[in-house]
């Protein structure tokens, strides 16, 4: 009589029969599959270099397709419209002046700063010496901290001018020197240099961003008075509810869907929460499928993505699970 083998009869068929149940709990089923709701979302930029100067919105705030965003201002054209017009006006001055008339209103400046300089200095002299002569007269009488005499406020503010006034005249005279100095322009340069000023003129200096669409404001990347080069995502904006389901199919199951499909798609949590989408798009690629959405969180597994739009008008939220079925098998 033949010997009863335990492993043929009891354990191997209990192997057989778990690694199916395991192969079965590693699969996500072709007729049920999970995704997340995701919002069309737009990042707004400018093509020029810009200085943010005041953002009138915040994030999470709802606002309507035309409200103003943000204001910028590109201060980089600013500053070469300046520029551009103070050599045009340097220009014009270099050559309906001659070179004698510059160098006699630069002696001018000259004469005038000393002469002006002179007087507020005799009157600068004669306030110190009277506070000295009003301090030796008052000697033992005065307090320690009672010597202050009414004149040394006007004396203070004599010096303030004194130095005012220096600047100015120094300016001017630094300005007449430039210009006795530059090159006398030709009418053909002076004829570019206007046209290069009326191109700078119609470029636009000051930036208004608005939305594009009914939507919600996500990121703001940039706090006002922030530099931002061109083509920098200043603002993230997005509609006010998701449009998009991207949901991960197992790869063995790929054949088992295609573009155009009708699906149901239902909230994970809220069975109330349920919309009909079409298959938008198959990804191209196997990717890992997210932990949140296998059925052992520590088993990695692959498959594909699946995009399926969905209704605006629908009750998801952004990020929110989704189960989706098909509904044309």
């Amino acid at each position: 009589m033949k010997s009863f083998n335990i492993f043929y009869w009891i354990i191997a068929p209990l192997l057989l029969l778990s690694l199916r149940y395991f192969s079965n709990l590693l699969t996500i089923s072709h007729n049920e599959y999970y995704g997340f709701a995701e919002n069309k979302e737009t990042e707004i930029n400018l093509d020029k270099d810009v200085f943010i100067t005041e953002i009138k919105v915040v994030s999470g705030q709802k606002i309507k397709k035309g409200d103003t965003i943000l204001l910028a201002v590109n201060r980089d054209i600013l500053s070469e419209q300046e520029e551009t017009s103070i050599l045009l006006s340097g220009i014009k001055l270099k050559n309906s002046y001659s070179d004698a008339d510059i160098k006699s209103e630069i002696l001018n400046l000259q004469k005038d700063k000393e002469r002006v300089l002179s007087e507020l200095q005799i009157k600068l002299k004669e306030t110190e010496n009277e506070i000295d002569f009003y301090k030796k007269l008052s000697g033992d009488m005065l307090k320690p901290d009672s010597d202050f005499h009414p004149k040394e406020s006007y004396r203070d503010q004599l010096k303030t001018e004194i130095n005012d006034i220096a600047k100015k005249y120094d300016g001017l005279i630094e300005h007449y020197t430039k210009l006795y100095h530059q090159p006398r322009e030709s009418e053909t340069e002076k004829a570019l240099w206007d046209q290069k000023q009326k191109a700078l003129k119609k470029q636009s200096t000051s930036f208004i961003v608005v939305a594009p669409y009914d939507g919600i404001v996500g990121s703001i990347h940039f706090r006002e008075g922030m530099y931002a080069k061109a083509f920098s995502s200043l603002v993230s904006f997005g509609l006010t509810s998701p449009v998009m389901i991207t949901a991960y199919l197992q790869e063995k199951f790929i054949v088992n869907i295609k573009q155009g499909d009708s699906v149901s798609v239902s909230s994970l949590f809220f069975h109330d929460k349920k919309v009909k989408g079409t298959v938008a798009s198959i990804g191209q690629r196997i990717v890992e499928i997210p932990e949140k959405f296998r059925k052992i969180p520590e088993v990695k597994i692959y498959g594909i993505e699946v995009f399926i739009s969905i209704p605006q008008n629908n009750p998801f939220y952004q990020k929110e699970i989704t189960r989706v079925k098909p509904l044309n098998e």
